[in-house]
């Protein structure tokens, strides 16, 4: 989101390095961003398995029940966690720092 100035390196969304533009060059791509925050117990229903906190926006989005699962497994895989975490609550990840990538 860019709420904090870079110190070092590089921002990428979709390719672009948005470290340089100003806000008002960012106003259009931040509309396709959200924050994510770390703290798994307090952004993340603790009763419910992570297959099941992706699968409610997978639903209302209009994808097949038969493609929830597999979709699921695929956008952890894009992030960089395994497919099995699927069946975790949020409770078993770490609030730790770490990072992911997403795919252009």
């Amino acid at each position: 989101m860019r709420r904090i100035p870079a110190t070092d390196g590089s921002i990428r969304f979709r390719g672009d390095d948005i470290t340089k533009p100003g806000s008002t060059q960012l106003a259009p791509i931040r509309r396709e961003m959200q924050m994510v925050f770390q703290d798994p117990q307090a952004s993340l229903n603790p009763r419910k398995r992570i297959g099941q906190i992706i699968a409610t926006p997978l639903r209302k989005r209009g994808v097949a029940k038969d493609e929830i699962e597999p979709e699921g497994r695929r956008l952890l895989e894009r992030v960089g966690l395994s497919p099995e975490h699927l069946n975790r609550f949020p409770h078993e990840f770490s609030g730790g720092s770490w990072s992911c990538t997403w795919a252009s």
